[in-house]
């Protein structure tokens, strides 16, 4: 992937070159600034058109290119800049609709501990719902059994302790922040792996740096959309 992205980077700045080249010698006759209307939309459009075809259609890919292009449109005149403007907000919900639908059919790759764990849990119908919308809560594990669970914070927050929790085997949380925030406070030694998603939004912190061997694992994978998970 990282090799298809350089050879397409440099096919485009050997282009860039040839083209201003060209405009030295006088074959071709290109004012810079005025190349032409709506061309600073390139600068968002290119790079995430390379990142698509390098890295395959990934939400921020589509969405990038998706407000490059609606802007382009709009200072084409093609739409009405302003009906583009306000076109942008609806557009990435869409996106992103399509895109969790579209995972909802993806295949779980066998390859990946997190994604195995967590189809598993959802088979043996394992997992618990914790659910924040529009409030915040606080999950104490203290001297329970911590079992799989889903973790939803949706205009809400959620703190997660899980500290003095009993693991018995290993654990799956599946965790999704939506214009909300979720913090997880992780023991020292705890055995943590955790993959993340995001889109305008991101995961902070780092696992324990120490893991204790023959011990269950707590697996967290997750999606942070307009929102955040931290891991303390």
């Amino acid at each position: 992937m990282k090799k298809l992205s350089k050879l397409l980077w440099g096919i485009v700045l050997i282009a860039i070159g040839v083209i201003i080249a060209l405009n030295i010698i006088g074959i071709l006759h290109i004012n810079y600034a005025l190349f032409f209307k709506g061309w600073w939309t390139l600068f968002i459009i290119v790079p995430f058109t390379i990142s698509l075809i390098s890295k395959g259609p990934k939400t921020s890919n589509l969405i990038g290119l998706f407000v490059g292009v609606i802007l382009l449109l709009g200072t084409r005149n093609i739409i009405d800049f302003d009906t583009a403007i306000e076109l942008i907000f609806p557009g990435i919900i869409i996106i992103i609709g399509i895109m969790l639908i579209a995972k909802s059919f993806t295949r779980t790759s066998k390859n990946d501990d997190i994604d195995a764990k967590i189809n598993d849990a959802q088979k043996d119908g394992k997992l618990d719902d914790y659910t924040s919308t529009f409030s915040g809560q606080t999950v104490n594990f203290n001297g329970e059994v911590l079992k799989s669970c889903t973790m939803n914070a949706i205009f809400g927050g959620i703190k997660c302790d899980l500290n003095g929790a009993i693991i018995e085997e290993d654990v799956v949380i599946e965790a999704c922040a939506v214009f909300g925030g979720i913090d997880f406070i992780v023991p020292d030694g705890m055995n943590l792996k955790i993959k993340s998603t995001s889109i305008f939004g991101g995961t902070s912190g780092n696992k324990p740096s120490t893991e204790t061997p023959d011990t269950p694992t707590v697996y967290v994978k997750g999606t942070c959309i307009f929102g955040g998970i931290s891991i303390k």
